[in-house]
């Protein structure tokens, strides 16, 4: 099948993207290049993907715009993605499919009837409040709506089309650590709703080094909230992480802690740390009691009550070594049974496999 994949414009898609978004857009074009699709990017430039891309921009026209207006960076984006999706409509009847893999996602929804050819959206966040949400359910009803978790569909209006499919990882390119250090772990965007403001209560309240990374480094958010504790004993910023790096900071960590302060869709970086052994601690909000089962690959904490999260903290350092070794083990083996590459485009392909045979009955 040749499919065309609409990507995000945040920043350059690669394995060592800093977003969620980027990289299940890089891990998917790269699984299905393996299973012998042919696969035609639409992103930045100089994304770095094993499949050719087409784009009219590189990144370095996003590093010109410094706001931390994300309402500001998310319409400059839309308005970009608008007019590289305008170049591919004149090429759409060249493929068999056409999968949107961005943020704003819902800048397509006007544009929908425009397209010949069968297509899916996967809803990467919401961004829209429920009345816009179902105006647009009512206008564009024939919206192939993929989400990537039970918790944000149920946020959503019902479209004629809609169904889950979890977001998965290589789980093979994470390494397993029976022996990991006595440290926390916390990685993710620097901005206010990933919770990382509450790393330094959580280093003040326990021996234990808490280790972080991420960007947004640039952002009044973390010149204000986050710069001022770098000295902060057991506090240890590591700036934004490749994969390599990424993957050292899961796997040596004893615990990696997810004190979010929204109903995250999805959250990649829970099957990241858990495909290295790492359990989670997270406050139960937006998909982590989809991603995480209590007791098995990490626990759950009512939301913002961080004395209870730093006492379950204390309680997986003091495990007997033999339970806390079968915890990693079963962290690795549940990653293993539900969040996968290999399962994740599996459930696509079949997708766009319905998608084709009804848009056929349909003309």
């Amino acid at each position: 099948m040749k499919i065309a994949i609409l990507g995000n414009l945040a920043q350059k898609i690669t394995r060592n993207a800093l977003g969620g978004t980027e990289y299940f857009t890089y891990s998917l074009v790269s699984e299905l290049k393996k299973r012998e699709h042919k696969v035609i990017l639409y992103a930045l430039t100089d994304s770095d993907v094993p499949v050719e891309t087409i784009g009219f921009f590189d990144s370095n026209i996003l590093s010109k715009i410094k706001t931390d207006n994300l309402g500001w960076v998310a319409r400059t984006s839309g308005v970009l993605q608008l007019g590289l999706f305008r170049d591919f409509l004149q090429h759409q009847k060249e493929f068999d499919f056409v999968h949107v893999s961005t943020v704003e996602w819902y800048y397509f929804l006007p544009l929908i009837d425009e397209l010949v050819i069968p297509h899916c959206i996967t809803v990467h966040s919401q961004l829209l409040d429920y009345p816009t949400l179902e105006i647009l359910a009512k206008r564009y009803p024939q919206t192939r709506l993929i989400f990537i978790s039970e918790k944000q569909k149920r946020l959503f209006p019902e479209f004629k089309y809609n169904q889950v499919i979890y977001n998965g990882i290589d789980v093979d390119k994470y390494d397993f650590n029976r022996e990991p250090q006595n440290y926390i772990s916390w990685l993710g965007r620097i901005i206010d709703y990933k919770g990382v403001e509450f790393l330094p209560k959580i280093a003040s309240e326990l021996p234990y080094e808490v280790r972080f990374g991420g960007g947004n480094m640039e952002s009044t958010f973390f010149q204000e909230k986050i710069k001022p504790y770098l000295d902060q004993k057991n506090l240890l910023f590591l700036g934004p992480l490749n994969f390599e790096q990424k993957n050292d900071l899961f796997k040596n960590a004893k615990v990696m802690v997810n004190p979010i302060q929204w109903d995250e869709p999805f959250g990649l970086v829970v099957p990241e740390a858990n495909a290295c052994g790492t359990p989670v601690v997270a406050f139960a909000r937006g998909s982590m009691p989809e991603l995480i089962k209590d007791g098995i690959n990490g626990f759950l904490v009512k939301p913002d009550d961080l004395e209870e999260m730093v006492k379950v903290v204390k309680a997986i350092f003091e495990m007997p070594e033999n339970k806390y070794l079968k915890l990693r083990e079963n962290c690795r083996k549940h990653v293993e049974d539900n969040f996968t590459i290999q399962k994740m485009t599996e459930g696509y392909e079949k997708v766009y496999k319905k998608a084709l045979e009804d848009w056929r009955e349909e003309k």
